[in-house]
């Protein structure tokens, strides 16, 4: 058999050659809707990419950033930025200023394509950032400028596994840490993922992709949809319930990829126009534990088919995608919606449960330990960081994923809870040891610990659960202004709690897990109060 290596490149000659005439549609802020075939996408990523080699002067291995939304033109930088052997490097335009400038300047980026909503705030930081030389504004110039460029005649080649992508997971602890995707990673990827997910791709359905585009290539649902002939639909900026819902009327919208929060939206909007989903029928969850209440309103009142995954940035994605098995239908729907806690790994994953010794633990459902990983899809190392890399493997070469995870009898995996204390919320990261530490900073505060609590709509935010001094007259509101600015806004508790003690373990740290389980039935109803056991 011949060897011809993996590219993005030849992903896109595929999907513009076998599907040519499907379509990809972008709405902007204003809900007005741009229509591309694959053929004529194909066609500005071949000129974009030669645009970039002569104007801007890219090379191979240079890592392009970008701060842009889910949009048409970042979508086109999927495909020209690879195609040119560069990598593409997305970076999530909601980190704080402090971490931006810290991944530009790690991943030494000459180039940033930024929306145009980004463009002030690049431009503020430029000065922190040495290497950066040029910051383009993803706009209508930017499309004139090189569309009017003749198109590549081929993809530039590279090894497969040369990188094509990379972003930076801010993790729990320290830096955010940089993983870079290669060509053959993202490929084996999008082939595993349609042949493990569920979600009926292919050129009857339209594709809805609320995911983010600037984290972990969007799950990678763009290439699926492109690999499959599915039409690809891009909303915008506007994701909430009405606008959805009037993208999913006008564009026949058959499945959707997305957060919770995006779908618990959806929802409500539904709900308060007493209505359906229409011709969604499928809805794909990544990003966070999906809210019981969620699933079966989906299910019972919409007649929705939800699929769940589990993953992180270091496995390409979604790691593990359904929950069938032959006891899924069996089963009361109760139990049916239990499942959906538990997922089945993809092909390019070897996942093993260990515990504290490093031995495996049986494949029960019950025995638990942290989930370590190899394979295909799996990170091999952090770019330029060798201390995160000596704590992130095993002796024998397997990624420590820091989640603490059953395996069933059915092989699908259901994390139980995780060894580092991070809160998601909405599908991002909410580091609650920075948390800590701004509220210790009060001079009233002695010491305190934050807390996820289950959230209806945010699937979890956090609490602070603070012993301050006997002597301040600290209220929850003096707490909750002094800490805000000192954190990314949506980071600020929801509610503080002041307590005469916190639990210690016998090192005389604070003993969360205890405090989680004085804490059992506490939670937040939708509106964001917090809700006790009794109340």
């Amino acid at each position: 058999m011949m060897f011809i290596p993996l590219s993005m490149g030849q992903l896109l000659d595929y999907g513009a050659r076998a599907f040519g005439y499907q379509e990809i549609v972008s709405y902007d802020a204003d809900h007005r809707a741009e229509r591309m075939s694959f053929a004529h996408f194909r066609d500005r990523c071949l000129r974009q990419a030669a645009y970039m080699r002569q104007a801007l002067k890219v090379e191979k291995g240079e890592r392009v950033a970008t701060l842009a939304w889910t949009n048409r033109r970042h979508l086109e930088l999927y495909f020209s930025v690879p195609g040119l052997g560069a990598v593409l490097h997305t970076i999530n335009p909601r980190y704080s200023d402090e971490q931006i400038v810290y991944i530009l300047n790690h991943a030494e980026n000459r180039i940033a394509l930024v929306d145009p909503s980004q463009r002030a705030r690049v431009e503020r930081l430029a000065a922190q950032c040495p290497r950066l030389e040029q910051i383009i504004t993803l706009d209508a110039d930017w499309d004139a400028q090189s569309s009017a460029t003749a198109p590549l005649t081929e993809w530039v080649e590279v090894p497969e596994t040369s990188g094509s992508s990379m972003c930076y997971t801010s993790g729990t602890t320290g830096e955010p840490k940089g993983v870079v995707y290669s060509h053959r990673s993202t490929m084996l990827y999008t082939l595993a993922g349609l042949a493990t997910g569920k979600l009926a791709l292919g050129t009857q359905a339209s594709a809805l992709m609320c995911v983010p585009m600037f984290h972990v290539n969007g799950w990678s649902k763009p290439f699926q949809a492109m690999l499959s002939g599915s039409k690809i639909v891009l909303p915008g900026p506007n994701m909430d319930g009405e606008s959805l819902l009037r993208v999913i009327d006008a564009e026949g919208v058959t499945c959707g990829f997305g957060v919770p929060t995006i779908w618990l939206g959806l929802v409500e909007q539904m709900r308060a126009q007493g209505r359906g989903p229409g011709s969604l029928r499928n809805i794909g969850f990544g990003g966070g534990a999906v809210p019981r209440s969620l699933l079966q309103a989906l299910i019972d009142e919409f007649g929705i088919q939800p699929e769940t995954g589990y993953g992180m940035t270091e496995t390409t994605a979604g790691l593990a995608l359904g929950s069938d098995g032959p006891d899924f239908d069996a089963g009361s729907p109760d139990d049916r919606l239990d499942l959906y806690a538990a997922q089945r790994p993809i092909f390019g994953m070897d996942l093993k449960v260990e515990d504290d010794a490093g031995q495996e633990v049986p494949r029960d459902g019950q025995s638990t330990g942290e989930l370590t990983l190899k394979g295909h899809l799996v990170i091999g190392s952090y770019f330029r960081n060798p201390d995160a890399n000596a704590v992130a493997f095993t002796p024998q070469g397997r990624f420590r994923t820091g989640d603490v995870v059953s395996i069933d009898t059915h092989g699908r995996v259901r994390v139980q809870d995780r060894l580092k204390d991070i809160i998601k919320s909405g599908g991002e990261w909410i580091n609650s040891a920075v948390l800590e530490r701004e509220c210790n900073a009060h001079p009233g505060v002695i010491e305190s610990a934050a807390i996820g609590l289950p959230h209806a709509k945010w699937s979890e935010r956090p609490l602070l659960v603070v012993r301050k001094q006997p002597e301040a007259a600290l209220s929850e509101a003096d707490l909750r202004a002094f800490v805000k600015p000192r954190v990314q806004s949506w980071w600020c508790p929801d509610a503080i709690v002041f307590v005469d003690d916190l639990p210690k373990t016998a090192t005389g740290k604070i003993d969360k897990k205890t405090l989680r389980a004085q804490l059992k039935g506490w939670e937040y109803d939708p509106s964001g109060v917090l809700l006790r056991p009794g109340d």
